[in-house]
């Protein structure tokens, strides 16, 4: 069983489970594993549930955005006709195993699958009123469970007082007819019933090999009432505070009242994972809302921008038969889940799949298995490989649940116009890819084709940085130099004008930069991360010390400040507090291999000679093209175990690695 709660974070969670307030999450915990997992960029929900359902990224996916062009000349919401490889749920298919399936993310139209899916338009087509929308056939497979799946659906209007009062318990002092808050609100719970309702209906009814079932209520109720969650933030009257306080905390207890409900119908010989696709903003970081000083009732800064909400971390968890008990799990990543799933029900992993298994779940040691590709076309894998006529009515229904909740602007009447902007977002999220994929070329080929029909400063911004990471230089700081006057002292542009100078070497510039950065936006991380390393490189360790741990005062989960205060804490001579936090950081963040190789010079400082040349192996694997991790394995093999050949090995391939470098250095 795999259940997504999106957006749920330790961060939340960690006091109410102290607080013994939810036991069900608590008690599978106990029983299991936990841990971080680590969220890919950029965080945006259609993209990270579909690289979790296919352990692929999305460029290998397709699946960019929440809106798609339709085919007939305008867009309807993401259809997994786009999907350009096979979810989990495909591949049990073709290895005549059954899925259930509930409300995954462009999971629509439902696929002819063995077994059952009920697809994310089942809870888009609540609306607000009295009135039912009408079920979309295709949102049900298979058809018999239609009428069934219709009668599942809970609608707001039938959500009593007491239904809505756990989460706001003086709803009677709202006028409902001026304040649209509580309808909001009780419409997410009506959908969040619903989906619970359907899970439950097949767990108890169907048999399954895999059972997949995604909320998003706290996501949703995390963007319309995180800003009022105690300590409310600077902007929210004190009223609204006591008002809509709770209504957080209440989610969270709900939905582990629903998780009780699962494992109680899915019996204890059921492995179960849970995860969120990434945390949630909820204390000193959440983005700044000012109140309009015009119209006190709009609300401006950063925080209008729903992704900025968003942390870098969410929620692992998995418990049952073969899966170790009471136990940590570091260096998870979302696209982890497929190919451990795969592993824990027999099935070979892809090895054109991106994520690995999580081996260290197992109680016992695995080896697993692994097969090409699933992706050639199989007569049971229930893939659509045709488009689909959508229901007109039931799109435009989808659309405006989703501009509803501000996660994408109003749809345009001009056709072509939505179009285009519905393939420039979704190239706008393909380029973010390949920049955290580090495929420099690709985002950079992308961000030019978009330059071409809207020159937008973002876009520019970008594409410098693509050539910085590029080190072309000159070309970035041609294209920074024609940004407009006014965009000069945005902080994003103030930060890239540093991170030139600072490609440059030229250190003195670039702390001015990162400082008149810091100076219009107190709360970007990144840029104290670069003093520091300014302060790591001109010699004051003390001072770059400082400087990181002003980012873990914040946010204790960045993993790239605990490794750089580990460098400058191992440079004040206090090896046992850096090892502290390369440790810290490599279990946030496993693939970096500079966190490796960092741990790997604390390691042997102390003489922890073993675990230096597997840290040092580690890196080595992750970064294939370096040569300084072999150079460093072969010290230790001659060193410290006396072994040679070893030594000679690892020497040998550092200075084939060196001159390969120097050769493309010169290219």
């Amino acid at each position: 069983m795999l259940v997504g709660w999106d957006a749920a974070d330790w961060q939340f969670l960690d006091p109410l489970l102290d607080a013994g307030k939810m036991p069900h999450l608590q008690k599978l915990i106990s029983n299991g594993v936990m841990g971080r997992i680590r969220t890919l960029s950029p965080i945006f929900s259609p993209m990270l549930w579909n690289s979790i359902a296919t352990g692929k990224l999305a460029d290998k996916h397709g699946i960019l955005g929440f809106v798609e062009p339709d085919g007939a000349g305008f867009v309807r919401p993401t259809s997994c006709t786009s999907r350009k490889a096979k979810a989990l749920w495909n591949i049990l298919s073709q290895n005549g195993m059954k899925s259930s399936v509930v409300t995954w993310f462009a999971s629509h139209p439902a696929e002819p699958i063995d077994g059952c899916i009920v697809t994310n338009r089942f809870q888009q087509s609540i609306g607000r009123d009295a009135e039912r929308y009408a079920l979309d056939a295709s949102t049900v497979h298979p058809q018999s469970l239609l009428e069934v799946m219709r009668q599942l659906q809970i609608h707001p209007h039938q959500l009593s007082d007491e239904q809505v009062l756990p989460f706001v318990p003086r709803m009677h002092e709202i006028d409902d007819t001026k304040d649209a808050r509580v309808a909001s609100l009780a419409k997410v719970i009506a959908e969040l019933a619903s989906v619970h309702a359907a899970a439950t209906y097949l767990v108890e009814n169907e048999p399954f090999d895999l059972m997949a079932v995604y909320f998003d209520a706290i996501d949703h109720m995390g963007h319309g009432y995180m800003e009022y969650h105690p300590p409310a933030m600077s902007h929210v009257r004190p009223r609204d505070a006591e008002l809509f306080g709770g209504v957080m905390t209440a989610t969270y207890q709900l939905q582990d009242l629903m998780l009780g409900r699962l494992l109680k119908l899915a019996g204890e010989d059921t492995t179960v994972i849970l995860i969120s696709d990434h945390g949630f903003q909820s204390g000193g970081r959440r983005p700044t809302l000012t109140r309009d000083a015009d119209d006190e009732t709009k609300l401006t800064g950063p925080g209008v921008d729903p992704l900025l909400w968003h942390r870098a971390y969410g929620v692992f968890v998995a418990a049952g038969p073969g899966i170790k008990k009471d136990d940590l799990v570091h260096g998870a990543s979302l696209l982890d889940i497929t190919p451990t799933v795969l592993t824990l029900l027999g099935l070979p992993v892809g090895r054109d799949m991106d994520g690995k298994v999580l081996t260290q779940i197992f109680d016992k040691p695995i080896s697993p298995q692994f097969i090409d590709s699933y992706e050639a076309p199989h007569d049971r894998d229930g893939v659509h490989r045709n488009s689909f006529a959508d229901d007109p009515y039931a799109a435009h229904n989808a659309l405006q649940q989703l501009v509803d909740l501000g996660y994408i602007a109003p749809i345009d009447a001009d056709k072509e116009k939505a179009v285009r902007q519905a393939l420039f977002s979704n190239n706008n999220v393909l380029s973010q890819v390949h920049l955290s994929a580090g495929r420099m070329e690709e985002a950079a080929a992308v961000i030019r084709e978009m330059l071409a029909s809207h020159d937008y400063t973002a876009l520019r911004a970008r594409l410098a940085l693509c050539l910085i990471e590029l080190r072309k230089l000159d070309e970035a700081d041609e294209i920074l130099s024609k940004l407009k006057p006014e965009a000069e002292d945005l902080p994003f542009v103030l930060v890239l004008r540093g991170q030139l100078y600072f490609a440059r070497a030229d250190y003195n510039r670039a702390f001015e930069c990162f400082e008149s950065a810091l100076a219009a936006d107190p709360k970007t991380p990144q840029v104290h991360n670069y003093l520091g390393r300014i302060h790591l490189l001109q010699n004051r360790p003390t001072m770059a010390e400082a400087a990181f741990r002003k980012i873990i005062a914040v946010d204790e989960d960045d993993a790239d400040a605990h490794d750089n205060l580990g460098v400058a804490l191992a440079e004040q001579g206090k090896h046992e507090d850096a090892l502290f936090h390369h440790m810290k950081s490599a279990s946030l963040n496993h693939a970096r291999p500079e966190t490796h190789i960092n741990l790997g010079l604390t390691l042997a400082n102390l003489k922890q000679h073993d675990w230096a040349i597997r840290a040092f192996q580690v890196a080595a694997e992750l970064a294939p093209s370096l040569p300084f991790p072999h150079f460093r394995l072969a010290e230790l093999y001659a060193r410290a175990k006396g072994d040679q050949e070893s030594a000679e090995k690892h020497a040998k391939i550092g200075r084939e690695l060196r001159a390969k470098l120097e050769n493309r250095a010169q290219v």
